[in-house]
């Protein structure tokens, strides 16, 4: 995973600053490509087929079929957030 750390897929604040140093480190992968609809031939590369995610990020991902797409998921926490700023 640490080839991915330039390319983290976060869409906001680290775990760390939301949850606390005991959360900080926690990260799921998403696999860009549904494994269900891959196939059997098909090989995974890890570079360009799987992205950490926070695990809210990662649940709200697959809370469709097909899932959102990460750029979804970011625009909606930016959309959020904007909407709590407003006074």
């Amino acid at each position: 995973m640490e080839h991915l750390s330039a390319v983290r897929a976060r869409a906001g604040a680290g775990r760390g600053q939301a949850y606390g140093t005991e959360a900080a480190d926690y990260i799921q992968v998403h696999h860009i490509k549904p494994i269900a609809r891959a196939g059997g031939s098909y090989v995974l590369t890890p570079i360009k087929d799987l992205r950490p995610v926070c695990p809210n990020c990662h649940a709200v991902i697959h809370r469709r079929d097909p899932p959102f797409e990460i750029a979804e998921v970011r625009r909606m926490l930016r959309k959020a957030s904007a909407q709590c700023r407003k006074p």
